[in-house]
């Protein structure tokens, strides 16, 4: 009979494993040995209870969505405990019903792939299938070197710095584009990731004759809708605005407040402000070299009623913020061939 401390142990290298594989490329490999400790445990007898596997949801989610945490600390001036919290303690009561359900080996084999699967696909069910989490399709992640949607004469390019408003952002754009045109003067579309102009675009319209002209630019920024914003990516040429495309899914919380949380006024001073987005309804395209792109931007990507399979697709991102958790995007651009912008 093994003691305690060596069963967690077991439950705590497991949990490690599985967060690694998810959030290091080098170590990608321990997706397919992260069961192997909790195989061990029940081959040893070890009867696997509620407990332990709250205790593995915890250790894993905890990691797992510690970006969360530190988007709460950035946004908020008071640090938001309670929502990362809750999202932790309620992953982890599924990972101690899938456990709880590991009562011989062949119960583990079979309750392992059910959660897996009722994760991805009922928890996670607004999300497109196979994109939550890597178990479900492990191989994507051998293939991030290899395969990615490329696009002929194009380059993506990102503004680290912060900027002192917006007139300095758009002399940064223009700094960033001349530079990339000096090093190769073939290019003839240059992309920029999401947010990289925080600031309603139409009351700066004349920034946009400071940049090179002959030049795709294609990048996002705000736009001032009545009292509200839209996230909105542009396709700009010859300082005119060829093309839009307004951000369909917006992130609760962070970009709007949901109906069910607007009797916490506290909820919108502390994260949104006065930057409310509003959602659009239409599909967005661009026309890049002569092709159709649809175009989607950041949580765009996660709902099926919006992605589309058929056609090339552009992603714009601001993964700055979202750190590590976003590496399912990555995931899923590769599996997709999307050309995704981001810093």
């Amino acid at each position: 009979m093994l003691s305690f401390s060596k069963v967690l142990f077991c439950i705590t290298v497991s949990a490690i494993s599985y967060y690694l594989s998810l959030h290091f490329d080098h170590l990608f490999f321990l997706i397919f040995i992260f069961l192997l400790p909790l195989n061990y445990l029940v081959l040893k007898n070890i009867k696997l209870t509620f407990f332990m596997g709250f205790i593995w949801g915890l250790i894993f989610y905890s990691l797992h969505f510690f970006s969360i945490f530190k988007i709460f600390a950035k946004v908020s001036h008071n640090f938001w405990y309670l929502p990362p919290i809750i999202l932790i303690f309620y992953f982890s009561f599924w990972s101690g019903v899938w456990f709880f359900f590991c009562r011989n080996s062949a119960l583990f084999y079979v309750s392992t792939l059910l959660y897996f699967v009722f994760v991805n696909y009922f928890i996670l069910s607004f999300i497109e299938p196979g994109c939550g989490y890597a178990i479900i399709n492990p191989l994507n992640t051998f293939h991030k070197s290899n395969k990615k949607l490329e696009i002929k004469n194009s380059i993506s390019i990102s503004i680290n710095k912060k900027s002192n408003g917006p007139i300095e952002r758009a002399l940064d754009i223009k700094e960033a584009i001349e530079s990339s045109l000096k090093k190769d003067p073939n290019i003839k579309n240059i992309f920029f990731p999401e947010s990289t102009f925080p600031y309603p675009l139409n009351k700066f319209l004349y920034i946009l004759n400071w940049w090179p002209q002959g030049i795709h630019i294609f990048f996002c920024g705000h736009w001032k809708v009545g009292k509200k914003l839209a996230n909105r990516a542009f396709h700009i040429f010859n300082g005119e605005i060829i093309e839009f495309y307004d951000k369909r899914r917006l992130i609760p919380v962070f970009e709007y407040v949901p109906c069910f949380l607007k009797f916490i006024p506290e909820l919108k001073k502390q994260f949104i402000g006065t930057k409310e987005f509003i959602y659009s309804k239409k599909s967005g395209f661009f026309t890049i070299n002569g092709k159709k792109y649809n175009i989607l931007i950041c949580s765009d990507l996660f709902f099926k009623s919006i992605f589309c399979p058929n056609g090339p697709t552009v992603l714009f991102i601001n993964n700055s913020k979202f750190d590590d958790n976003f590496q399912s995007l990555l995931f899923r651009c590769i599996d997709k061939d999307i050309f995704m912008v981001s810093y």
